[in-house]
């Protein structure tokens, strides 16, 4: 009888202990699959982000050459150059905050499933 409960028992603990493992490993999996997301997401933005800050260059110094060529016109030129810079920083630093890792894991849900 004694040994009966005692085997309930330890079974229970067990038990208890393989599905606390499973949750750990289940989380641990659910942070790779975010962390694959997140790395291909930004892969491919980063992609489409290059190509769009080409052309916008490319545009930004025909226009700051043509500026830059008549000497009245210089300050137009710089007004143009702190615009595209103004642009490349600010978008840098949109880019960062979206794809850090803190930010996916506040708006993930992931800090509800880890106990603190």
């Amino acid at each position: 009888m004694i040994l009966n409960i005692l085997s309930i028992l330890l079974k229970l603990i067990e038990g208890h202990r393989f599905i606390t493992e499973a949750k750990k490993k289940g989380i641990l999996a659910y942070l790779k699959f975010l962390q694959i997301v997140r790395t291909s997401i930004l892969g491919a933005i980063c992609v489409v982000f290059a190509l769009q800050l080409f052309v916008f260059a490319f545009v930004g110094l025909i226009l700051s050459g043509l500026y830059l060529a008549p000497i009245e016109n210089e300050i137009k030129a710089w007004i143009i150059f702190g615009l595209c810079a103004f642009i490349v920083i600010f978008v840098g630093i949109v880019l960062s905050y979206l794809f850090s890792e803190k930010t996916w894991l506040k708006h993930s849900g992931v800090n509800n499933l880890i106990p603190k």
